[in-house]
């Protein structure tokens, strides 16, 4: 009986369902902070964008003011939009 290894294929199929999965995620993420953005002019919530990594997927802004927004200063309250839109959908998913 010869031993053929067919680890590296199902690696692959398993990392590119993942990156399937990985895009939904994101996307509602994405969706969801751009739904509690704070809007003024409508630029931080039209800057909200997904980066796409190796089985990784970073959601923000490439708006200076974002992190401000996010977590607040001494004169405005932190409006938490992208962790809440994070969290939420973390909960949904794994049903906490």
């Amino acid at each position: 009986m010869k031993y053929v290894d067919k680890s590296a294929k199902y690696k692959q199929k398993l990392e590119e369902k993942l990156e399937i999965k990985l895009d939904q995620i994101a996307e509602t993420i994405q969706k969801n902070a751009k739904s509690d953005c704070p809007v003024k002019t409508g630029a931080l919530r039209d800057s909200i964008d997904i980066n796409k990594g190796n089985l990784q997927r970073t959601i923000g802004s490439n708006k200076n003011y974002a992190y401000y927004q996010e977590m607040g200063t001494r004169k405005i309250a932190p409006k938490a939009f992208l962790r809440r839109a994070l969290y939420s959908t973390v909960y949904k998913l794994f049903n906490f």
